[in-house]
């Protein structure tokens, strides 16, 4: 088995609070090495989930000009709805390039092992995105105005 990457490693240390007693110590993750983590090497949690969105969104795109380009992630976040549900959910914000244009863009992703699916991928900017409007996140990442886990507002159509 390949080793896991400081990302995978991070992703298992906060998937421990899902269980309701604490396993014995021999059946813990490794330890994080966060100087590895703080040097993203190898990718950590933000760069692991710009990655697969990226990959995803990307895949969907048939006009190779709206495919994003040289991403890099900014601020992501972690959280789960249910203890007893084995999916847990990311909040994303990341910049690429489309074209020549350099974008900021929100992604929800989820996942039982980590950020495995794509759920939505959008750009987000001033006018049309906020940092204070999820239920489980504590800012810096810009979300849309809705339609996403957590949100508190509710966008009408």
């Amino acid at each position: 088995m390949a080793a896991k990457s400081v990302g995978e490693e991070f992703v298992d240390h906060r998937l421990l609070s899902r269980l309701h007693h604490f396993p014995d110590s021999k059946d813990l993750p490794i330890p994080l090495n966060m100087v590895a983590y703080s040097a993203d090497d190898p990718p950590c949690q933000t760069t692991q989930c710009t990655n697969v969105a990226v990959q995803q969104y990307n895949a969907h795109q048939v006009d190779d000009k709206k495919k994003i380009n040289n991403a890099v992630g900014v601020d992501s976040n972690i959280f789960i709805l249910n203890p007893r549900d084995p999916i847990s959910y990311w909040h994303l914000y990341f910049k690429g390039t489309v074209g020549r244009k350099r974008l900021r863009y929100f992604a929800e992703l989820s996942g039982e092992r980590g950020p495995e699916i794509l759920r939505i991928c959008e750009v987000v900017d001033k006018t049309r995105a906020s940092v204070v409007n999820c239920d489980h996140c504590f800012g810096g990442i810009w979300h849309p105005l809705g339609g996403f886990i957590g949100s508190k507002h509710v966008v009408c159509m």
